[in-house]
């Protein structure tokens, strides 16, 4: 059992200062573990099946349970324009005192093109709960074999964050759920005092999934300066989307299935060593960057005018692999000396993901007992040995040649931020204007979102622009 609160930790000089309380934090980490013989009631010595039983010592079981509770908060330490628009409305703000979100943070009346800001600051529950679960089962089937089964169980609930106080809202914080589930079975078999043959089978699956209070909603971030650290930040709110590219191992949802054979054989001072092995792994991951859209706005004017500064959407963002890799080995260890031992092998590898056949790996080691007592020895090893494919490498490869990825930003619209093709003219709104017509909404599909910038570019040349706009 482990426990720990919040009574224990320091506050920090930050919350000391603003007089903001130390946030609370509780864990609870009980488990348990249980392991022994199997007694079956009528499976004694004198059964037909005595092999079950524990009391003839052939079959055991372990199994292991964890529970862990972290009750944490997150401090939301944020700043919100007075002014609201109309389009996207913002919780009412817990502070009193206005200041301006310009250099200095002066006391309104604010200048003209500045909105005034005033503090949000709310302890937000962000849990972490999990459970594990174990268990295992040996058992001597009869005198020369003995078998092995286990499972694992693995489900989670995170709604941590990165940081103790973040910038962002409630409709913002997301939980990333991950449910596991695993089992194998490996079976050893002893034929006479010359081989041994063993046979490995396992199926795992994880499953990650992110839950946001309104998942389709896009990603909506306002910069504004802190008056308080006097540091530009960036408000975030909305379906808050990491990038898949830093989270890739996150966000695969992942099957696979192996399957291992390998036989031992003794014949004088050589032992022989041989076998195959099979690996299927179905993996299909979204990527969450920018898949509901992100609106920027440089600031809390901007964003109570409605005039965005940048806009993102990314379609097509998800990837399948499929992937079986393929191995089979043979290596012969021998003595030609007593204090001489020389291991020779050789091992191919294929995998199905990728177009390649030559994968042929030969190894050789030797090891040399100098002073043939057994106090030392010295050991060398060569060979050519492959890399597992990467999924990530490949799903990428097979988005940039010819995926279904499409990426879109206002950025690659005209050379800069006061291109006309972006900002627009007295003749023209410009593809920003323009799409900050339809904020919040998103685009469901390339084709809506397509027509709304050739609309905007339509407007552009019609107004006398020159530069081709797409």
């Amino acid at each position: 059992m482990f426990f720990r609160d919040e009574s224990l930790n320091a506050n920090t000089w930050y919350n000391n200062q603003r007089r903001i309380r130390r946030p609370a934090l509780q864990e609870l980490n009980p488990g348990f573990t249980l392991s022994g013989p199997v007694m079956l009631p009528g499976f004694g010595e004198s059964s037909d099946f005595p092999y079950f039983n524990g009391r003839r010592h052939k079959t055991f079981f372990a199994i292991a349970y964890e529970y862990n509770k972290l009750a944490d908060t997150t401090l939301i330490d944020a700043w919100l324009p007075i002014v609201q628009n109309p389009r996207y409305p913002l919780p009412i703000p817990t502070g009193t005192t206005q200041y301006c979100d310009a250099a200095g943070s002066p006391a309104p009346p604010c200048a003209a093109n500045v909105a005034a800001i005033v503090a949000y600051n709310k302890l937000y529950d962000t849990p972490n709960k999990s459970n594990i679960f174990t268990a295992r089962i040996d058992t001597e089937l009869f005198s020369n074999n003995t078998f092995t089964f286990g499972f694992q169980f693995g489900r989670k609930n995170n709604k941590r964050t990165s940081g103790n106080a973040v910038q962002r809202l409630e409709n913002a914080f997301q939980a990333k759920n991950i449910n596991t589930d695993a089992y194998n079975f490996t079976d050893n078999h002893v034929f006479g005092s010359r081989a041994v043959n063993q046979v490995r089978v396992q199926w795992s699956r994880y499953e990650p999934s992110f839950e946001a209070p309104n998942p389709f909603d896009p990603v909506v971030i306002v910069g504004y300066r802190d008056p308080i650290s006097t540091t530009v930040r960036s408000l975030v709110m909305g379906n808050s989307t990491v990038s898949a590219g830093s989270n890739f191992p996150d966000t695969r949802n992942e099957t696979r299935w192996q399957f291992q054979e390998s036989l031992t054989y003794l014949m004088g001072r050589q032992t022989f060593k041989m076998g195959f092995d099979i690996q299927n792994v179905n993996s299909e991951v979204i990527g969450l960057g920018d898949a509901t859209g992100t609106f920027n706005f440089a600031n809390s004017y901007t964003f109570t005018t409605n005039l965005i500064s940048r806009y993102r959407q990314n379609f097509g963002t998800g990837q399948t692999v499929k992937n079986r890799y393929y191995g089979v080995f043979f290596n012969d260890e021998f003595k030609p000396w007593s204090n001489v031992t020389v291991s020779a092998g050789l091992r191919y590898e294929r995998e199905t993901a990728v177009t390649d056949h030559n994968n042929i790996g030969p190894r050789l080691g030797i090891a040399w007992d100098p002073f043939k007592k057994g106090k030392g020895v010295i050991r060398f090893g060569t060979g050519i040995f492959y890399n597992r494919v990467l999924l990530r490498t490949v799903g990428d490869s097979i988005q940039n040649s010819g995926g279904t990825l499409v990426n879109f930003d206002t950025n690659s619209i005209g050379t800069s931020a006061a291109d006309q093709r972006r900002s627009g003219n007295l003749n023209s709104p410009g593809v920003l204007a323009t799409i900050s017509a339809t904020f919040p909404n998103s685009y469901p599909t390339t084709a809506e979102l397509r027509a709304v910038v050739q609309r905007a570019c339509n407007q552009y040349i019609a107004g006398g622009g020159t530069l081709p706009c797409n």
